[in-house]
């Protein structure tokens, strides 16, 4: 498992900003949190519906960061998101996990709950695959 790429990932600006942090990682996995704040929240007092998606984005891609060596990059090609009820509390939480790894593309899923346990929203993704001669990613 490759833990520094999980480490770049968490230590970027889209993720600062939001507060989203990784609370574990395990093979083909990653599960990461983001507190509800007031600035995260949309009128009626729920985690707007961006940021659950990139919550839920955020845990696919440290889940197939984790496989990554540092010749390979990997960015979300596409992802459908299911909004199942409203997200609140203090916490949402988000486990990623990869279902197929192919040679150029990655299939992911992700479920997000809240502090109560309860399933808020879900999604699945496609990731491409790229390889790189310097390690800077794509």
């Amino acid at each position: 498992m490759n833990r520094e790429r999980i480490n770049q990932l968490a230590s970027g600006p889209a993720w600062g900003l939001l507060g989203i942090t990784v609370q574990d990682v395990a093979e083909n996995e990653a599960v990461l949190v983001l507190p509800l704040r007031p600035d995260v929240l949309q009128v009626y007092g729920n985690l707007h519906g961006g940021f659950l998606a990139t919550l839920l984005d955020a845990a696919m891609s440290a889940a197939v960061h984790g496989r990554l060596d540092d010749s390979q990059w990997a960015a979300t090609t596409h992802m459908d998101v299911s909004f199942l009820r409203p997200a609140r509390g203090s916490v949402v939480s988000a486990r990623g996990r990869i279902v197929k790894w192919g040679s150029r593309l990655v299939h992911c899923e992700a479920k997000a709950y809240d502090d109560g346990g309860l399933l808020v929203s879900q999604a699945s993704a496609q990731f491409y695959l790229g390889f790189s001669t310097n390690g800077q990613g794509g």
